[in-house]
C-alpha cells in the first residue's frame, strides 16, 4: 500500500513496530516498496501543509535509516489530515517530538502508533485528527518514564578527592539531628561537604558508600555541583514516606529528597548503581536551585518564568514531570543533562526552547 491514500489497513493485535509495518506494505525480509521522501512528498496530504511544515518534516524524515520506525512515523504524519489542523508552532512541537532520535521522542512514537492506529480516526474530520494530536502532547502517558539516564559523560575525566573525617556533634538529618562525621568531596575546584550519621543502616536496606556518592558527583557539570550547599547519607528511610505510600499505591520509598539547603541520600530496599545515582542527583540539585531561586511553592511569582516555559513548549520532559511544576524543572535538567554535549541536545533545544532559555539565566545551559 502506497502513502497516497489517507487510510492505513484496520490494525490487528500488533506491536507499534508491526503494525506501520503494515502500513506500508513491508513483508519479513522484503526491501521497502519506494524511497520515503519522493512517496511523502507526492501526497496530497503533506502537500496542504504549510511550506515551513514541509521543510521540517522532510528535515525530520532524513535523520532516520529508510525502513526505521522513526522514518515511518514521520512519513505517516506526512499524510495525516489532523497534522494541518493544529496551530503551526503546535504541529512543528509533534513532527520535532515524533522525528526525533532521543529516547522522548522514541517512547512518544510508540505512544502515537497506538492512537493512529484506529482505523475510524482516518475517516474522521480533520479537527477530530487535529485533536488527537493536541491531546497527545498533553497526555503525560505521551512521554517516557521517570529516569531520563545518568549524566552525559563529560569530556575529560573530573578529578575527584576527598578530606576528612570531622566530628559534628549535631548533624541536621530528615528524621532528626544525632552525631555525624563530616567528609569534603572535591570534584574540580567544587568542595560538596557529605555528612555520614554514626547511626547504622538497619539491616536489609542499602545505602551508597561515600566513594559511590563521589564517583556520581564527578558526573555532574559544573554549574550544578556548585548550587549543592551540602549532602546527608541517612541511614533512616525519609520520614515522609508514609504519606506517599498512603496515597500512592506502587510507592516504595524515596530515594533522594531536597529542600533549599540540602540533598538527602535515603537507604532503599534494592542496591542503586553510580549512575542511577547521578541522574537522581541531578533531578534533585534542579529542586535545590529551583527551591532557592524561585521558592518553595511554583504558584509564587517568581515561578513565572518557568510556568511559561511549559505553556510555550507544551512537550513534557518524562510523565513524572506532569505531577507538579517544580518536579518539570527538575525532570527537564535532568532529561537536558542526560544528552548535553551529544548530537540530541540540539533536537532537545528545539524541543524545550523555552525551558533552554530560562537555564541559560541560571547558567544551567
Amino acid at each position: 500500500m502506497g502513502l497516497t491514500g489517507q487510510r492505513p489497513p484496520e490494525r490487528p493485535a500488533l506491536t507499534p513496530r508491526a503494525w506501520l509495518d503494515s502500513v506500508f506494505g513491508k513483508k519479513a525480509n522484503q526491501q521497502p516498496y519506494a524511497d520515503e521522501f519522493e512517496a511523502v512528498k507526492a501526497n496530497a496530504q503533506f502537500k496542504a501543509l504549510p511550506a515551513a511544515l514541509q521543510a521540517n518534516l522532510l528535515e525530520e524524515l532524513g535523520r532516520h535509516a529508510p525502513w526505521t520506525q522513526g522514518r515511518q512515523m514521520v512519513a505517516l504524519l506526512g499524510r495525516y489530515g489532523g497534522l494541518a489542523g493544529l496551530p503551526q508552532a503546535k504541529a512543528q512541537q509533534v513532527i520535532n517530538l515524533i522525528g526525533g532520535t532521543t529516547r522522548t521522542s522514541t517512547h512518544a512514537r510508540d505512544e502515537l502508533a497506538k492512537r493512529l492506529a484506529d482505523s475510524a480516526l482516518w475517516k474522521a474530520a480533520p479537527a477530530v485528527q487535529a485533536d488527537v494530536l493536541s491531546k497527545f502532547l498533553e497526555d503525560p502517558t505521551s512521554y517516557p518514564p521517570l529516569s531520563a539516564g545518568a549524566p552525559a559523560k563529560l569530556p575529560g575525566p573530573q578529578q575527584v578527592s576527598m578530606e576528612g573525617p570531622v566530628e559534628v556533634a549535631s548533624q541536621p538529618f530528615r528524621p532528626g539531628a544525632e552525631p555525624a562525621l563530616r567528609y569534603d568531596v572535591r570534584v574540580g575546584m567544587h568542595r560538596v561537604p557529605v555528612f555520614v550519621p554514626k547511626t547504622p543502616v538497619r539491616a536489609g536496606l542499602h545505602q551508597h558508600t561515600l566513594m559511590q556518592v563521589a564517583q556520581a558527583l564527578a558526573q555532574l557539570p559544573s554549574g550544578l555541583l556548585s548550587r549543592i550547599p551540602f549532602i546527608t547519607l541517612e541511614a533512616k528511610p525519609n520520614p515522609g514516606d508514609d504519606y506517599w505510600k498512603l496515597n500512592f499505591a506502587n510507592f516504595k520509598g524515596s530515594y533522594l529528597t531536597a529542600d533549599a539547603s540540602s540533598v538527602a541520600i535515603h537507604p532503599t530496599e534494592e542496591p542503586q548503581s553510580i549512575d542511577a545515582l547521578a541522574s537522581a542527583l541531578v533531578h534533585e540539585a534542579g529542586h535545590v536551585v529551583s527551591y532557592s531561586e524561585w521558592g518553595l511553592s511554583a504558584a509564587d511569582e517568581r515561578w513565572k518564568p518557568w510556568r511559561d516555559a511549559v505553556t510555550k513548549d507544551v512537550v513534557l520532559p518524562s510523565a513524572y514531570a506532569a505531577n507538579r511544576v517544580g518536579e518539570d524543572f527538575s525532570e527537564t535538567l535532568r532529561a537536558y543533562y542526560a544528552v548535553r554535549g551529544t548530537p540530541a541536545q540540539a533536537e532537545l533545544d528545539v524541543l524545550f526552547a523555552g525551558r533552554v532559555a530560562v537555564l541559560k539565566q541560571l547558567a544551567l545551559a
